[in-house]
């Protein structure tokens, strides 16, 4: 909150110059930083005329032979302004001058925050708040282009300074880095990596209140920033990264019938002086029967990393082959405890969860007949047609041998299921001609009677 004081009181003191801007571009271009530099000066205004800009004075003036200064203003602000109304010439009736705070350029989409319209050779009182801190001109300007000389007595209860632009950013390291101590070290000397709104390149004073001592690995410290001037703190974290435990994958698949099917867990930051437990859980979505469809598993399971090994630690499902025709099974398992000297350690690791995918393969050809009672596994046939009645069915049959033959002419009525007629085909191969239930026509390759 910035409140500005301006003050235009008659008095007579020797007369002196002080850097003039005509312009309020010229102005911002050679910024004051320290207000009270304004302090006792003595300046003159110019002729009227030349490059000054015709603007509203904040809707009530025009400017006509004006001075600018531009200057950083932060928190409440008093400044006394005192004109020597024997220079004050009068021009077109007019005597004396007046006085507005901007901030920005009137031409260059600027915002007038507080004027003194009433020409004066005497006094002018502003008393304006304003909302933020950052960078304002003062112009003062002759009253119809009076030519005057003043001085300016400034009080100031507080200066500005640099204020946060982007706040500090949290610092991230590994467990065990033996960098770990230089690298905080660099992080808050630069303020957390935070950048700074500064135009006056003044000494940016921050305080923090970090003990020194990092956290635990796992674990997180908050350091409060507090800069010089700003009634803000700003807030960032030093987290340590534990060790990071994970599934070496999310997706595991074994055939029912193929045994064990090994899961691996491993670890990234293993703590070099403490070993790191783990805890798995077998989660209640998995669909698959425990005990019934793989060989019983707890549902909660421990292992232990050694201090300092990132060896993997693996443990066994054994599937069962139940022979029954059903749909995919899954075992789903999640991670959900990592502890190192009895410490939780947050869980940084990905993917914490797995699921073992056991595939059905009770029906290889899918005919709906489990393999071990279907006569041919390999080749999908429902009705299970075995002509030569010899166990294997006729379309993985490469022998089918017919035992009864009769040569009839005329009409021929076959009364036995599965019977057929037998036909030799241009090349010399006999085909069995049978029909199905639906009319169809199938041939069977057979041996020729």
């Amino acid at each position: 909150m910035n409140r500005f004081t301006f003050f235009f009181l008659v008095v007579f003191f020797p007369i002196y110059s002080f850097a003039q801007y005509t312009d309020c571009t010229s102005a911002e271009m050679n910024l004051i930083c320290d207000i009270s530099d304004f302090d006792g000066t003595v300046a003159t205004l110019p002729a009227p005329g030349g490059s000054n800009p015709s603007e509203p004075f904040c809707g009530a003036e025009t400017f006509t032979n004006s001075i600018w200064y531009s200057f950083a203003a932060q928190g409440e602000l008093s400044i006394t302004l005192t004109a020597l109304a024997m220079t004050c010439d009068t021009v077109n009736g007019f005597t004396g001058f007046n006085a507005a705070i901007w901030e920005g350029c009137p031409d260059n989409g600027g915002t007038c925050y507080a004027s003194y319209t009433s020409c004066t050779d005497g006094t002018i009182f502003i008393d304006e708040y304003f909302s933020d801190p950052g960078i304002y001109n003062l112009v003062v300007d002759g009253c119809g282009g009076s030519v005057c000389t003043y001085e300016m007595d400034v009080n100031i209860s507080e200066q500005y300074q640099p204020q946060f632009d982007m706040p500090p950013t949290d610092l991230i390291l590994s467990c065990g880095n033996p960098n770990n101590d230089m690298l905080i070290n660099n992080w808050l000397s630069n303020a957390g990596n935070a950048t700074f709104d500064n135009p006056c390149n003044l000494s940016i004073i921050i305080e923090y209140d970090y003990d020194g001592t990092p956290p635990d690995c796992g674990m997180q410290e908050e350091v409060t920033f507090t800069l010089e001037g700003d009634s803000e703190d700003q807030v960032a974290f030093i987290i340590i990264d534990g060790s990071a435990v994970n599934f070496e994958s999310s997706n595991y698949n074994i055939m029912e019938n193929g045994g064990n099917a090994n899961i691996c867990l491993n670890i990234a930051n293993p703590d070099v002086n403490f070993p790191t437990d783990v805890e798995i859980e077998l989660l209640s979505s998995s669909t698959a029967t425990n005990g019934v469809d793989h060989v019983t598993l707890p549902n909660t399971q421990s292992f232990q990393f050694p201090a300092g090994s990132s060896t993997p630690l693996c443990f066994a499902v054994s599937v069962i082959d139940d022979m029954i025709i059903e749909s995919n099974e899954v075992l789903n398992f999640s991670i959900t405890e990592v502890t190192t000297n009895g410490v939780n350690i947050p869980l940084f690791g990905s993917p914490l969860n797995t699921t073992l995918t056991i595939n059905d393969d009770d029906d290889f050809d899918s005919d709906g007949i489990e393999n071990t009672v279907d006569n041919c596994p390999t080749n999908s046939n429902s009705g299970q047609e075995d002509l030569d009645n010899d166990g294997i069915g006729d379309v993985c049959d490469l022998n089918n041998i017919v035992s009864e033959n009769s040569e009839i002419i005329g009409n021929l009525f076959l009364n036995q299921n599965y019977s057929g007629v037998i036909v030799k085909s241009p090349n010399g191969s006999c085909w069995l001609l049978t029909v199905h239930d639906n009319g169809e026509v199938v041939s069977v390759l057979v041996d020729c009677p």
